[in-house]
């Protein structure tokens, strides 16, 4: 099977998801990446008409599948022309289908042709944005986040940090982790906020593993972020809330992460800093969990798996 995929480089970026969920079909087929950032970009003088792309790069015989991966909110993916006049499986893969599921980017979707829209959340596709979407007529899948199990592991540092609400702490987009945060600031913890530094890729999974507990929320648009993967990857203490495809992921409350409110977060952070042995075996679970659900290898099968039902 021949993919080319339509997205920006994203090896350099904060985020390590992206650029590992993007490779991770390497192994399974023949992968081609292009977009800014990557050198057949330039050598093909940054040519956004794709036509002129799939004669230059398989002399004209189109590929098995193209997948368009856009920014959140930029509009990137539809700065590619021609899509329409393209008989492959064509693949648009949404993210944040908030800001996605808007006027402008369903027309370009339904003028390009699309075959298959990939969602990250919203596995059961009950929410008002996957709704607008299935009006396109198309089928949708489920492809959640993944992680690397090797930059998001357990290292062999001092755990110095008893809690860190870890994320953006707008009170609109992720009220859980602001109201943790006032919470925890003045709760005599050895406390770290995320206004004292962003971390990135292998930074940020080194802080992970400098505390004992992380706390964290779905926003609320209650879609599973990364984070929820991330800090169970580094085989530490997660603490979030309940979202849509949390059981269905297998995070599972008291087995592998402890889930919070606004209201039982400070007891829930008191009760495991007493009781590390109970912290550490659900911690440790959580790692197991990600090792056989949740990593790049993992998602990588079962995107491939997801192509071949759908290729004619």
């Amino acid at each position: 099977m021949r993919v080319l995929y339509l997205t920006p480089n994203f090896s350099n970026f904060f985020a390590a998801t992206y650029d590992g969920m993007i490779k991770s079909l390497a192994p399974y087929c023949e992968l081609t990446l292009y977009g800014p950032g990557y050198k057949l970009f330039n050598d093909f003088g940054s040519s956004l008409d794709i036509q002129n792309v799939i004669n230059l790069m398989y002399d004209g015989e189109e590929p098995d599948v193209i997948i368009c991966w856009d920014i959140e909110g930029s509009g990137w993916a539809g700065d590619f022309t021609g899509l329409g006049r393209v008989n492959c499986l064509k693949v648009f893969w949404t993210v944040d289908t908030h800001n996605d599921a808007v006027p402008h980017r369903l027309e370009y979707l339904k003028n390009a042709g699309i075959d298959l829209i990939l969602v990250t959340y919203d596995k059961a596709q009950e929410s008002r944005y996957t709704k607008i979407f299935q009006t396109l007529g198309v089928p949708i899948e489920f492809y959640p986040f993944s992680i690397d199990p090797e930059m998001f592991k357990p290292m062999d540092i001092m755990k110095g940090i008893d809690v860190s609400v870890i994320g953006n702490m707008s009170s609109s987009y992720y009220p859980l982790r602001n109201k943790a945060h006032q919470v925890l600031k003045d709760a005599g913890y050895c406390y770290h906020h995320p206004f004292m530094k962003q971390y990135v890729r292998e930074e940020f999974a080194r802080h992970i593993n400098e505390c004992k507990i992380c706390v964290t929320c779905s926003g609320s648009f209650k879609g599973l972020v990364q984070k929820y993967y991330e800090v169970t990857a580094c085989g530490t203490l997660l603490m979030a809330d309940r979202c849509m495809d949390l059981y269905e992921q297998h995070f599972v409350d008291g087995y592998n992460f402890v889930e919070i409110t606004a209201d039982t977060v400070y007891e829930k952070v008191r009760y495991y800093l007493a009781k590390p042995a109970e912290a550490k075996a659900i911690a440790d679970q959580g790692r197991a969990d990600i090792l056989r659900y949740h990593t790049h290898e993992v998602r990588g099968a079962e995107l491939y798996g997801l192509l071949k039902k759908h290729v004619n």
